[in-house]
């Protein structure tokens, strides 16, 4: 395993960890599952070039976290469970910027 695609899934795995520890259910989806397949971090997530396809692009490294949701908001669970991470932070964005 390069040390790029161990790298992504150390975070991946601290996150699950910091998620777990404040009991939010939680997946991973995305580019970091073609990352851990391929064993390279910056993979071709789409399909071969077909005739009315454009042509494959690399995409840069990316973790997709899929928060179940609960009696309060996702979002607001994560904020606080991230709050005091030295490792982890959020950033507020609008929905335009998601």
């Amino acid at each position: 395993m390069s040390s790029d695609t161990r790298r992504l899934l150390e975070a991946a795995m601290a996150l699950s960890q910091l998620l777990s520890m404040h009991t939010i259910p939680h997946a991973f989806h995305g580019t970091i599952l073609t990352a851990v397949m391929s064993d390279s971090p910056r993979c071709d997530v789409r399909s071969p070039s077909l005739p009315s396809h454009p042509p494959p692009q690399l995409c840069p490294q990316e973790i997709c976290c899929i928060v179940e949701g609960g009696s309060t908001h996702p979002f607001r669970r994560v904020r606080q469970a991230v709050a005091d991470s030295e490792y982890f932070t959020t950033t507020h964005s609008p929905w335009s910027n998601r």
